[in-house]
């Protein structure tokens, strides 16, 4: 997901994270460029309101509303197991 707005900010765009979390990584990658090109949003995607509320949100801070929805919930970055694991699902 983070490579999917790291190229979004380089073509220009402003992002609006909205998800429950941030990894690490993103949160990092977010206080390196600035908030004016990124934005975190604590929000439940599967609650209209919060989503309505991205809107309202992108208005005031970057003056318009998203060119682009990009549906991340429930997309997780990739982890190394141990081999065995997956034999137990």
């Amino acid at each position: 997901m983070l490579t999917q707005n790291q190229t979004a900010i380089n073509e220009g765009a402003k992002i609006i994270i909205a998800d429950l979390r941030l990894t690490p990584a993103a949160e990092a990658y977010i206080q390196k460029i600035g908030t004016s090109k990124a934005i975190f949003i604590q929000t439940d995607v599967s609650k209209r309101a919060q989503l309505e509320n991205l809107i309202t949100v992108s208005e005031k801070h970057f003056g318009d509303v998203p060119d682009i929805y990009i549906c991340g919930a429930a997309i997780f970055e990739l982890v190394n197991l141990p081999n065995n694991s997956l034999q137990r699902y």
